[in-house]
């Protein structure tokens, strides 16, 4: 069984609640956050997985999570 991380985003600037990541690895643990997450796939892709429902990941393609 694989372990679930608790992520806690640390925000820069509180009135604007965005944490931008440039170089994320699709390879991360499954994690669990109380924010929204907007994932845009630039090139390549993936399996994204959210409440027990995979989903393909593919170029050009925006993915929200709530």
């Amino acid at each position: 069984m694989l372990d679930i991380l608790h992520e806690l985003h640390e925000l820069e600037d509180k009135d604007i609640p965005i944490v931008f990541w440039d170089d994320f690895n699709l390879s991360n643990p499954p994690n669990w956050h109380k924010n929204l997450e907007i994932l845009y796939c630039i090139s390549g892709k993936g399996t994204l997985t959210c409440g027990g429902i995979e989903q393909d990941m593919l170029p050009d393609h925006i993915y929200c999570i709530n």
